[in-house]
């Protein structure tokens, strides 16, 4: 999975590129804005449980993909009865060629400061729902296969992730949220899945989680 890191802000790259500087293949980082993101397979909307896209920039995406935020709402409509929970993010269709999927990921149940666990947990859920997006689409060109329809969907091998909680209203300080976004990214792909057998070694994963940058 390639991963870009997009902010405007020079502090926040700063900190990503401390915090990532052992995945230098695997994650890169891009400093500009939204409209000169390198294009990639899924794009990430931070967001509020609701899917209103009416602030920072869950509004810019809004603007350059109309139809982002009738699909989010619809996806939470069907799938979470109308509100998404904070720790889980979902894939929709963006109808656009520069980023086919986007991931909408709410930072908060309303517009609030958050804490920087938060952004551990909007990170995971984030890479576990691509996981997940990937996993079905296997199976559901298998299933095409057999039935003899064709498959129009595709797997996400590249996101553009921005910074979680990082904004005036999500409060978080640049180095939080590097760290928090570091940790959130190794628990998927450097740990793996790992079995807690007691509660030594979950102790052990949380003073890692909970220390000071």
């Amino acid at each position: 999975m390639k991963i870009v890191l997009f902010n405007q802000r020079e502090q926040l790259c700063e900190a990503w590129g401390k915090e990532f500087h052992d995945y230098g293949h695997e994650v890169t980082i891009f400093q500009g804005a939204l409209e000169d993101v390198p294009q990639v397979d899924c794009l990430v909307c931070p967001g509020n449980s609701f899917g209103i896209m009416d602030d920072g920039l869950a509004a810019a995406i809004k603007l350059q993909f109309p139809d982002a935020q009738q699909n989010v709402r619809e996806a939470i409509t069907v799938d979470y009865c109308g509100e998404i929970p904070v720790g889980t993010s979902i894939i929709v269709p963006s109808n656009d060629e520069t980023f086919p999927y986007m991931a909408y990921t709410p930072t908060m149940r309303f517009p609030r400061n958050i804490t920087a666990e938060t952004v551990y947990d909007c990170m995971r859920a984030t890479l576990l729902a691509v996981r997940a997006h990937n996993v079905a689409q296997v199976e559901n060109e298998a299933i095409a296969d057999l039935e003899g329809d064709e498959f129009n969907g595709s797997q996400i091998e590249s996101i553009a992730i921005p910074g979680f909680g990082t904004g005036t209203t999500g409060g978080v300080g640049a180095f939080k949220a590097a760290r928090m976004m570091r940790l959130g990214y190794e628990s998927i792909y450097v740990h793996e899945a790992f079995e807690y057998e007691e509660w030594d070694q979950v102790d052990a994963y949380l003073k890692a989680l909970y220390s000071k940058p």
